[in-house]
């Protein structure tokens, strides 16, 4: 079977509001995650990640 969808369960020793801002804000995101992010929070908004090697993820 194929999926294209992957599910992580992960338990973080922080506050879930910075949590929170740190999946939901492009400055946030670049800060732990990735070189560069752009995102829209609206149901299915677009959502842009890159790596400074050329690695991307965007839809």
């Amino acid at each position: 079977m194929h999926s294209d969808m992957l599910t992580f369960i992960r338990s973080i020793a922080a506050p879930a509001d910075a949590v929170y801002r740190s999946f939901t804000n492009a400055t946030a995101l670049r800060q732990w995650f990735c070189d560069d992010a752009r995102l829209d929070l609206r149901a299915e908004g677009p959502l842009y990640l890159a790596w400074n090697n050329g690695a991307y993820y965007g839809r």
